[in-house]
Formats: C-alpha cells, structure tokens, sequence
C-alpha cells in the first residue's frame, strides 16, 4: 500500500483520491487472494509502477532505470508466476505514453521508451528464465497454470468465505456504492 501511495503522489494524484480508489481496489479484490507466494507480485507491481514513472530530468527512460527494471524482472521470474501481470503492466504503460507522445507530436519519446521498455522486458525475461532452477519450463508451468485456474475458478472461489460475503446478493448496495466510487475517482482524474 505504501509503494502505491508513492506511486499515486509521483504522478500526481490527489492523495485522497488515490487512497479511496485504493481502498476500493483492495477491498474488491480480496476475495480472490490469500497470504501466499504472491505476496511477492504485491510488492514488486507497485514497484514496477514507480519505475515507470516520471523522470527528474524528463526523459523517456534513462538506463539506471532500464537497468533496475531488468533487475526486478529476473528476480520476479524467481519469486512468482505474477511476473506475467508485471509485463501487462509494460505493455498498458507503452501503450498510454505512446498515445500521449503522439498527441503531443513527441516521436523521438515513443521510440526512446519503445526500445527502453522492449529490452528491460526481453532481458529481465531471458535472465530470470536462464537463471531459474527450472529453466523456461517455470514460463510455461505460469502460463497454463493459469488457464488451469481460470477453468476451476468457480469451484474455488465456493470453497471461500469473503466470496460469498461480497457477492451475495446483500451485498449489492455495497457493491454499487463502490462501484459510484470508482466512477467518481475516474471523473477526478480526467478532470485534473
């Protein structure tokens, strides 16, 4: 949570903003997550955030901060099957500065942060991999593990007691006043 108040107040969100979409976050995800190795993707994706922010000297991504993102990249192969989320995260990250750039008529910002984003993620992916105990087969095992989950999904979310608490059908004024929450932090953000 700490690293992603950090995260909020270095893009400039308003700090209550950000912690009450933060909380809402939390609280509608909870269902789904226990204590367990992934504990370690908690971490490191608000981690991966702060790398991705903006720069003191404003450039596109300087290479103490590439060098970092390989870093966490071949450390988080080590840790947890979460790493796939960390190069989603790369992927929605290029995408919106890339729109910014273009709107901004910034090419040379593109394809510094194209290239800078394109080799941390192959890096981090070859070396975490080469240096994995198990080698690629622990990328393949995280890929089908999770399609395998999303198929028992339903039966393992039965088995769990804040499920049913959020969902039932009780819960629905909650769930809609989050939902107006949610509404309300994006029109903060887009009216900023």
């Amino acid at each position: 949570l700490l690293l992603f108040a950090a995260q909020l107040r270095q893009r400039e969100v308003q700090p209550m903003w950000g912690l009450l979409a933060l909380a809402a976050i939390a609280w509608l995800v909870t269902p789904w997550f226990q204590l367990r190795p992934r504990v370690c993707s908690y971490v490191l994706a608000p981690l991966l955030l702060l790398l991705l922010g903006p720069d003191k000297n404003n450039e596109a991504l300087s290479w103490r901060r590439i060098a970092a993102l390989v870093a966490l990249f071949v450390a988080w192969c080590q840790l947890h099957g979460g790493f796939i989320y960390g190069f989603a995260i790369l992927g929605i990250d290029f995408l919106a500065s890339s729109i910014q750039a273009y709107r901004a008529q910034d090419r040379p910002f593109v394809r510094t942060r194209a290239f800078g984003l394109g080799f941390a993620g192959l890096a981090g992916l070859l070396l975490g991999f080469a240096l994995h105990a198990h080698g690629f087969d622990a990328l393949f095992h995280a890929l089908s593990y999770t399609i395998n989950v999303g198929s028992m999904l339903p039966h393992i979310l039965e088995l769990m007691p804040t499920y049913v608490w959020v969902f039932e059908r009780r819960s629905a004024p909650i769930a809609v006043a989050v939902g107006v929450l949610l509404v309300a932090v994006a029109a903060g953000f887009l009216a900023r």
